[in-house]
């Protein structure tokens, strides 16, 4: 992950319920692989598991499905306290933790998590299979289309999530509001949220490990597609009506059978013309139909004769 995302990492900190009274240095190792947190928590899978991730961005590509399958909760109880360093880049009247920068600007944003972690969310193996429509496998490898990562699994749990602002020299700040690192550093806690029984991170997986083993022949969905109508009927009726259908057919004989027979269906033809062959070769012909008689009414019984 740490290739295509490069400005995220995750640390340990200390083991307080609360807010810690020191983070480590954030570059430490945590072991939970590649891990990204959701900037917005949420209780709906849609759109995440099994998705691909965009090219060179934390983000996740909520049209693009990798893998499908039954999605299957595994149970779990681990406690995470984690640290998140994230750099962003923002021009002018965008927005940077939600605040408005109004010039160019690089900006650090530092977020410190302590959560309960009690079951994930992943697709079955037993049923798990590549989605060929997503065109992400290509030759072996991942496609350019896609990201390098996909959604694996989800996390679900509850805890808080500490927004802090890293402090530089010696600013002076409240000892109530100020989180001491390994190393030195010194962090303001600005802001804090609480979740509850909810997906807030993911485990992303690389493509190229999937890819590697789909076969050739599933790489890519075979493409359905319609061929275009090369047969035209036309029928006058006796009321100055067109009536026009049109099929698609292999020869000449058989769209001039389909032609004679929608027209036969129709009531008081005057005449039938067909239409074969591509636009720019067109082939026309006339089908002869006989005109149906019209229906004689019965004889009404109560209707008696007059003598002249």
């Amino acid at each position: 992950m740490r290739r295509i995302l490069g400005f995220l990492w995750v640390s340990l900190f200390g083991c307080s319920p609360r807010a810690p009274a020191q983070l480590p240095s954030p570059d430490a190792d945590l072991g939970l692989g590649d891990v990204v947190f959701l900037s917005w928590t949420t209780r709906s899978a849609e759109g995440l598991l099994g998705h691909a991730m965009v090219d060179g961005e934390i983000a996740v590509d909520p049209l693009r499905q990798v893998v499908g399958g039954t999605p299957t909760w595994v149970p779990t109880s681990q406690h995470l306290k984690v640290l998140l360093s994230r750099d962003t880049h923002a021009g002018a009247g965008a927005s940077v933790a939600g605040v408005g920068a109004n010039a160019k600007l690089q900006h650090t944003t530092h977020v410190a998590y302590d959560v309960h972690l009690t079951r994930y969310l992943e697709l079955s193996p037993k049923t798990m299979t590549y989605a060929a429509e997503s065109g992400c496998c290509l030759g072996g490898e991942g496609a350019d289309a896609c990201g390098d990562y996909y959604v694996l699994r989800l996390m679900w749990g509850s805890g808080h999530a500490y927004f802090l602002q890293k402090l530089q020299g010696d600013v002076q700040v409240s000892s109530l509001h100020v989180l001491n690192a390994e190393g030195g550093s010194r962090y303001q806690k600005l802001n804090e949220s609480t979740f509850e029984d909810t997906f807030f991170a993911y485990e992303a997986a690389p493509l190229a490990d999937l890819c590697a083993r789909v076969p050739p022949e599933q790489e890519l969905a075979p493409l359905n597609v319609t061929p275009p109508n090369n047969c035209w009927a036309m029928a006058s009726l006796g009321t100055m009506q067109l009536r026009r259908h049109a099929w698609h057919v292999p020869n000449q004989d058989i769209c001039k059978s389909f032609v004679g027979h929608f027209c036969e269906k129709l009531p008081s033809v005057e005449s039938c013309q067909g239409q074969f062959g591509p636009q720019d070769a067109l082939e026309r012909f006339s089908v002869p139909v006989a005109v149906r008689a019209e229906p004689e009414l019965p004889e009404d019984p109560n209707q008696s004769s007059s003598e002249p």
